[in-house]
């Protein structure tokens, strides 16, 4: 997931950015391969009567488990002697239906479940003109590194990022990387900065340094930060001896 979180300065760069993700197919299918990972199919009529059988003395279990395996061995055969009744042909013509029904039927929960999944968090969405940066930056990794943010790596199986906006981009950067697990850097996409080299940046940002978060001035042109971000977040960390070595020294 991303949070994103701003002081007064870049709340409407904030709020755009966050409408910009969530709107996304690019970057909702890019986490959607992360969540949980698809389990084999099992049949719950037989899986109940399972979990049943742990709550009975070694006899009966032994009794109902012989029976369940008799049902299945039954059903095997069955299923064999039926099949050999049917021409080769028609079976695949068969299992080609199916397997397209079962596609489309796929496609079709993954379509609405992209439509109603929010990939980005807003975390400041009233804007304080009294603001500190320093307490943005608490803010954002609070939730970052803290239990609502540990919640989510879980249920994804990969890490959290996040987007922290201030007038100039140092202030809150600064603030963030005094935190241990943090490490977060500075793109300057204002004034059509060549996009190239800002990529470049961005991909050894996350390649090389591990960063979890993207910091940007509030006046930070939003389709180019945007693009940042999709580049971010879709990069790997290298996991190479020398930079794993690098960044446990960051906090150490």
């Amino acid at each position: 997931m991303i949070f994103l979180a701003a002081d007064h300065n870049g709340n409407a760069l904030a709020k755009e950015l966050c409408k910009m993700i969530n709107n996304s197919e690019n970057l909702k299918l890019f986490f959607d391969n992360y969540e949980n990972k698809p389990s084999l199919e099992i049949d719950f009529s037989i899986n109940e009567t399972q979990n049943e059988l742990q709550n009975l003395d070694t006899k009966t279990q032994n009794k109902l488990q012989k029976t369940i395996e008799n049902k299945l061995q039954n059903t095997v055969e069955k299923t064999v002697e039926n099949n050999s009744k049917f021409e080769i042909k028609n079976e695949l013509k068969n299992e080609n239906k199916i397997n397209s029904k079962i596609s489309k039927n796929r496609e079709f929960i993954k379509e609405t479940k992209n439509k109603n999944t929010q990939i980005a968090q807003n975390l400041v969405t009233k804007i304080d003109p009294n603001d500190d940066y320093p307490d943005i930056a608490k803010l954002l990794v609070a939730n970052l590194l803290g239990k609502l943010g540990k919640q989510v790596e879980k249920k994804m199986e990969m890490q959290n990022f996040g987007i922290a906006i201030c007038g100039t981009g140092q202030g809150i950067c600064m603030s963030l990387n005094r935190f241990g697990g943090i490490r977060a850097g500075v793109l300057n996409c204002v004034n059509g900065k060549n996009l190239d080299e800002l990529l470049e940046i961005t991909h050894f940002l996350r390649f090389h340094n591990n960063a979890n978060i993207l910091c940007f001035p509030s006046s930070s042109d939003s389709k180019i930060a945007f693009e940042l971000i999709q580049k971010f977040v879709q990069t790997s960390f290298s996991t190479k001896e020398r930079h794993t070595r690098r960044i446990k020294k960051l906090d150490d």
